[in-house]
């Protein structure tokens, strides 16, 4: 196997927390994180400099204020729903989550 390594599904999260938490935009995420506007949107533009150096508590503020993710969203989350494996070579993704927690057509999980 190659050379592989996490790579932050920032997209992916905002696009699922758009559907059902009503987020709009990465602004409104950057205030309610707490975190700095360049910083999300590394989080979401460029996971691959996100992934390389990740602060877990800013992960935890971005995951939960940022996005409105609850105690029991997170705990639906799996380890590929947050990161993809990539083939660190050519950025190939070779395995990332499909959210089957939750619900996305406007509600949280089944």
């Amino acid at each position: 196997m190659n050379s592989c390594t996490f790579y932050l599904r920032g997209e992916a999260l905002l696009e699922l927390a758009k559907r059902i938490k009503h987020v709009k935009n990465l602004h409104q995420v950057s205030q309610a994180g707490n975190i700095s506007y360049p910083t999300a949107l590394q989080y979401i533009a460029k996971p691959e400099k996100a992934s390389f150096r990740l602060d877990l508590k800013t992960l935890y503020n971005f995951l939960t204020n940022g996005l409105n993710f609850t105690g029991e969203d997170l705990a639906k989350l799996t380890l590929l729903d947050v990161f993809a494996i990539i083939d660190s070579s050519n950025f190939e993704i070779l395995a990332a989550g499909k959210f089957e927690g939750f619900d996305v057509n406007g509600k949280n999980g089944t």
